[in-house]
């Protein structure tokens, strides 16, 4: 399976509200990264491995109703693959609901990914995580 091919099935799954499914295609120790300012925003920082990365996703869905996940664009070459995300957020306490667009870089080895970095509009979620 290519790297790409790995990609689209955990962005499929995780669309489907399969976390389980998802992460079956990451490595026991893969590194999550959210690259955010922590001071703004309450989910940023690294997940060293697929329990904390689990906790960390139960996190965000107890926080956030995911209306949608949708990959818009999907490419990359040999290990490396980068794409776009678009979700439909509302926040359960407040229920401000808004679209946060999001840029993933994967590192996939022998078919499992082993690293993600996740880029995304820290002040549009701090300004809607705002009561």
């Amino acid at each position: 399976m290519s790297a790409v091919e790995t990609v689209r099935n955990i962005y499929a799954a995780y669309s489907r509200g399969d976390l389980d499914g998802s992460l079956s295609y990451c490595s026991d120790d893969i590194c999550f990264t959210w690259v955010a300012e922590p001071n703004l925003v309450a989910f940023a920082g690294r997940c060293e491995n697929k329990q904390d990365l689990r906790r960390r996703m139960i996190e965000l869905h107890d926080v956030y109703e995911y209306r949608s996940f949708t990959p818009v664009d999907i490419f990359g070459g040999g290990d490396r693959v980068a794409a776009q995300t678009v979700l439909e957020l509302t926040r359960r306490d407040n229920g401000k609901a808004f679209t946060l667009r999001c840029c993933d870089i994967w590192t996939v080895r022998n078919g499992v990914a082993t690293e993600m970095v996740e880029y995304y509009d820290t002040g549009l979620l701090a300004a809607m995580d705002q009561s």
